[in-house]
């Protein structure tokens, strides 16, 4: 079997590269709605990439969104917008402070017990800090509780 050393080189790279970045068609998503009767929960869904998989979602004619948050009123704000996407969609703005394990416990419990089933999830919460802070509660390092701890814990439940 020749490995790649064994191999001779391509002669024709730039033609390749230009004929697989500019002329392959890409497949469009369908027009119709596809996620008619689905359930979604995004995490950060209040601005940034959760907003515009929110979006997208709803596009896509999702029938319910749980947008989960850590300011209820930035949700809110952000849910009156995406309403006018698709009016027909249940959107909720429920409250998820991934700085505490509790709040990641009572947002799941709510799952559990209010939604009758989950289809989609995007842990997308998480945040970036320059300096060192540790959460009061836990004494982790509050960017490794958010974006890593707190989104495993919330994918367990």
């Amino acid at each position: 079997m020749a490995t790649s050393r064994d191999l001779p080189p391509i002669t024709n790279f730039g033609s390749l590269f230009i004929k697989n970045q500019f002329c392959t068609k890409i497949p469009l998503p369908p027009k119709e709605p596809i996620l008619v009767g689905k359930v979604a929960i995004i995490t950060g869904s209040n601005s940034g990439l959760g907003l515009e998989s929110a979006k997208q979602f709803l596009q896509a004619g999702l029938s319910h969104l749980v947008m989960a948050v850590r300011s209820l009123e930035r949700g809110k704000e952000a849910a009156s917008k995406l309403r006018l996407i698709n009016p027909k969609a249940t959107i909720d703005v429920w409250a998820l402070d991934m700085e505490s394990y509790p709040s990641v416990h009572a947002f799941s419990q709510r799952c559990q017990s209010e939604l009758s089933k989950i289809d989609i999830v995007i842990l997308n919460a998480g945040l970036t800090s320059i300096k060192f802070e540790t959460t009061a509660s836990t004494g982790h390092e509050k960017t490794i509780q958010v974006n890593y701890l707190s989104t495993m814990l919330l994918a367990l439940f």
